[in-house]
């Protein structure tokens, strides 16, 4: 019984030299000497510590496992359900075509006016612009998504858990995966705030870059959410 109290004792002091900076070295101070920075106090903690250096140790470990992942593709699926929503566009505009004789009556009038290239111009535009809201759509879906994800995890951190010190390491190493697909995310074109749907003032390659973003940060999301529920998920990264 007192050698079981120990070691939650020792565990539960792991996590809590985790977050704070206290006796022992916060996580960003410990991600910066993983980095190769710090300060120097801080690595003279680190000869006087074994805790530190055996965090410090499993973060690159943790570091290295996640650097030999493959890269994240869009979740299969993706582009077949983006094309069925596009061919229910297409049918919708053939269903209003038919009720449309007047407008068709106007156009005819415009291409008398600039000429009949122009028509074939105007209908290409109307068929791209159906498959961008299409891919708009389902990147204001996914970001949603995502929104409620996060809100699932800042729940899961704000509570009392005693992690293991791996367990503990490789969360932190999923937030910071989290970070950098949010950087790289960052750098990609932004619309303008305003209007019903923002997302339509991106190109359509814009849309499909912010697309595949997204579903990394999802799968990173979602791995964070499973180590808090079902701690033999680590063993699976």
């Amino acid at each position: 019984m007192h050698g079981e109290g120990q070691k939650r004792s020792e565990s539960s002091g792991l996590v809590a030299g985790l977050w704070a900076d206290g006796e022992h070295l916060g996580m960003p101070r410990l991600l910066e000497l993983r980095d190769g920075g710090g300060a120097v106090a801080d690595r003279r903690h680190l000869e006087q510590c074994s805790r530190c250096s055996r965090l410090l140790a499993e973060l690159e470990q943790t570091r290295a496992v996640l650097r030999g992942l493959d890269d994240l593709e869009p979740p299969e699926g993706l582009w077949q359900e983006l094309s069925d929503r596009l061919a229910e566009t297409r049918r919708v505009r053939v269903r209003r075509r038919r009720l449309a004789g007047m407008a068709l009556a106007a156009a005819a009038t415009l291409v008398a006016l600039v000429g009949p290239g122009s028509w074939t111009t105007l209908r290409q535009w109307q068929a791209d612009r159906a498959a961008h809201a299409a891919l708009s759509d389902q990147l204001v879906d996914v970001r949603e998504r995502s929104a409620l994800l996060d809100r699932e995890i800042e729940q899961l951190l704000g509570e009392t858990l005693l992690l293991s010190g791996r367990q503990a390491s490789a969360i932190v190493a999923l937030e910071d995966a989290l970070s950098r697909i949010d950087a790289r995310l960052g750098e990609l074109p932004h619309p303008t705030r305003g209007g019903a749907q923002p997302t339509r003032a991106l190109s359509r390659e814009q849309v499909e870059r912010q697309l595949i973003g997204w579903h990394q940060r999802l799968q990173v999301q979602a791995a964070l959410v499973e180590l808090h529920f079902e701690p033999t998920a680590l063993y699976e990264l």
